[in-house]
């Protein structure tokens, strides 16, 4: 386990895109016309001016197109535009300066340019197309499977109407909308409005588009049957008291979370975070506390992002894992959730008077080497706790 922030660098193609400008038609021109005045016999005759009119303007429509391509980062049409235009004007520089060997270069490359041009267009409008037909689109969204198609960038290009009921929103609101807007779309399961799912990703139409499906999550149930005969009941999700998930499912999602970390090369905190409410008489009943703490547990829940796990690890004891959040994060985080017992102090005196504690670890999957086990890390917290617990008790003293 290793406590170190990483940092990650975004590749920078910026490069690249200079030279792809620097390579534009009117550029290579330059070197066309030289070559052909340098290689020419000498003055072959004129062309009328109507002529190189029409030449110059399918040229520059070439190079804004080939500017275009370039914006879009449709590479694949790059040559082909710069053979048909560098061919358009070879022909009549080859007979303005007697360079008769290269005007049916210039044919050659300029029918090959656009041959090649339509070859490339042609095949890549299937894959490109983002915007479906309305009778497309409805035939798809009618599959009675749960599920969403992305472009390469993430952005909504369909849907299926189960997802829709599941995201509770209209298809105007999704389509052209972040995926990441609605769920995260990496890892191996996902919660939804408090339900949560499988979800399986595949990349389609050679990487342009993402499929992404999502299925009713299986919980583990134990063993089919005791050794008595008697069947387990099936592992639930929420406790009904605090909102929050139970201590079985949590761990489960841990270990998700763990292993997401681990694989992805992120870093996830976890907060442990401790409520201790005014002193008790010998004979009060601690009872009456439990409501104002299952209060501050819905609101702890209302809270943390969709992706992050909260159950109640020990007595009055609440376990935060926040994914893909290094410690500074945490620490804004747990500034909110503090300020909450301030909110509830309208409905419940006892706030003003209970003292707050936490710990926070985390796990960096750059410089961590091995990921340790959900158990694991939940001691970790619980021995740093005590040990606050314990310096904070005999300070008092």
């Amino acid at each position: 386990m290793d406590l170190r922030t990483s940092q990650k660098t975004p590749q920078n193609n910026s490069g690249s895109n200079v030279l792809k400008w620097i390579s534009i038609p009117p550029v290579i021109a330059g070197f066309t016309v030289g070559i052909t005045k340098l290689l020419g016999g000498g003055y072959g005759g004129e062309i009328d001016l109507s002529i190189w009119a029409e030449v110059w303007i399918l040229f520059l429509l070439l190079t804004l197109l080939y500017g275009l391509f370039i914006i879009r980062g449709y590479n694949q049409g790059l040559a082909p535009a710069q053979a048909l235009a560098q061919g358009l004007i070879l022909c009549p520089l080859a007979l303005v300066y007697g360079a008769r060997m290269f005007e049916w270069l210039g044919v050659i490359l300029a029918i090959g340019g656009a041959v090649a041009l339509f070859v490339e267009y042609n095949q890549s409008m299937p894959s490109d197309q983002v915007n479906l037909t309305p009778a497309i689109e409805n035939d798809i969204s009618q599959i009675p499977a749960k599920f969403v198609i992305t472009d390469d960038g993430g952005i909504i290009v369909a849907i299926s109407n189960e997802m829709l009921e599941i995201l509770d929103v209209s298809k105007d609101e999704v389509l052209n909308k972040l995926i990441s807007d609605y769920f995260s779309p990496v890892g191996r399961s996902v919660e939804i409005n408090e339900k949560f799912f499988d979800i399986t990703r595949k990349a389609i139409d050679n990487g342009k588009r993402y499929y992404f499906e999502l299925k009713d999550k299986g919980l583990p149930t134990g063993n089919e049957n005791d050794e008595d005969g008697t069947t387990e009941p099936p592992v639930t999700m929420h406790d009904n008291a605090t909102g929050l998930f139970t201590r079985q499912y949590a761990m489960t999602r841990i270990e998700d979370e763990i292993y997401r970390t681990g694989r992805y090369k992120h870093e996830m905190s976890g907060v442990l975070l401790r409520l201790t409410f005014p002193a008790l008489l010998p004979d009060e009943d601690m009872k009456k506390y439990s409501e104002p703490f299952n209060a501050f547990c819905k609101a702890l829940k209302k809270d943390i992002r969709f992706s992050d796990t909260a159950f109640e690890v020990d007595d009055m004891q609440i376990l935060v894992v926040l994914s893909e959040c290094p410690p500074p994060e945490a620490e804004a985080v747990v500034e909110r959730l503090l300020a909450i017992s301030n909110v509830l102090q309208a409905s419940y005196s006892v706030f003003a008077q209970v003292t707050m504690m936490y710990v926070i670890s985390s796990i960096d999957g750059v410089a961590g080497d091995t990921m340790p086990t959900a158990h694991d890390f939940i001691e970790e917290l619980r021995q740093s706790m005590t040990r606050k617990y314990s310096a904070q008790a005999l300070a008092e003293e």
